[in-house]
């Protein structure tokens, strides 16, 4: 039998008059695929806001496993396993791939040295980086800027930011969103592997 990954129980999130989610509550199992559908402003977003942790004023509560984390902040979340990617791409456009994929290493060891300090530190994972580039397939993008990359790679390169720690729990807001039609095969293979390989 599945274990539940992460749970929410009576979510409900105003802006003023405006409920924005009116008490949610769903059990996400350990090894499945989930999706919410709905249109523009339906509370998709929002949900997902709150379950990463960057939604903290809410009504309900939010556990990932059997610890209630809702009050707990993104970066403690994502420590915890929970990785999000953005319907907006979110990388630092002026850093190479290897850069951004660094800094996300950060998450995976609290307290090391940072690795523009430690020369130690990218060492130790280059095997882990190197399977990411090859699965977003940027390794032959390993040293160009961020933001330099077409649309269709950067947001690659953001959901290779997302898996680098190896999250229990991706949380993937409109992986597709902005990807031209000639890239949209490649994209649902890569988020297909990603969420069923990993």
């Amino acid at each position: 039998m599945s274990k539940v990954a992460l749970r929410c129980e009576s979510v409900t999130v105003n802006y003023g008059a405006l409920k924005a989610i009116n008490n949610v509550s769903h059990e996400f199992l350990e090894g499945r695929v989930y999706g919410l559908i709905g249109p523009n402003g339906a509370g998709k977003t929002t949900l997902l806001n709150v379950l990463a942790g960057r939604q903290l004023r809410h009504e309900g509560k939010v556990y990932c496993g059997e610890q209630e984390i809702s009050q707990l902040p993104a970066f403690e979340r994502a420590r915890l396993g929970i990785g999000r990617s953005f319907q907006i791409t979110k990388i630092f456009g002026d850093m190479t791939v290897t850069d951004n994929l660094l800094i996300a290493a950060q998450s995976v060891r609290p307290g090391a040295q940072p690795f523009w300090i430690s020369h130690g530190f990218d060492r130790k994972l280059r095997e882990q980086l190197d399977s990411i580039l090859e699965l977003t397939g940027l390794t032959e993008h390993r040293h160009e800027i961020a933001g330099t990359l077409p649309y269709g790679l950067q947001r690659s390169l953001e959901l290779g930011v997302t898996l680098l720690p190896n999250p229990r729990v991706l949380l993937l807001d409109e992986p597709l969103a902005g990807i031209g039609h000639h890239e949209i095969h490649a994209a649902m293979a890569l988020t297909v592997i990603t969420i069923l390989g990993r």
